[in-house]
């Protein structure tokens, strides 16, 4: 199975310091999430900021964005289309 870059959503490990991992994991990504207090290379790498890690920002975020993937689908459960390959 092939997962391209645009399907996948990654969000950062550490919010109190720099990790060039993190930060280009979140450029290359099909959507970097970075929550509010996060060091300022995330913010600015990431597509979207969401609630602090204090609030539960990425889980807050995966769960509003599943739902939305649910009600696009009329509760059919998620369809990746195009986006997920089962060559090899």
């Amino acid at each position: 199975m092939i997962i391209k870059a645009e399907a996948i959503i990654a969000s950062s490990k550490d919010y109190l310091k720099y990790d060039q991992n993190d930060i280009e994991m979140l450029k290359l990504c099909g959507k970097g999430i970075a929550v509010a207090n996060a060091v300022s290379e995330a913010l600015e790498a990431a597509d979207e900021v969401t609630l602090s890690n204090d609030e539960d920002g990425v889980v807050r975020w995966l769960a509003e964005h599943w739902q939305m993937e649910m009600d696009m689908n009329r509760g059919e459960g998620l369809t990746y289309g195009d986006r997920v390959s089962t060559e090899r």
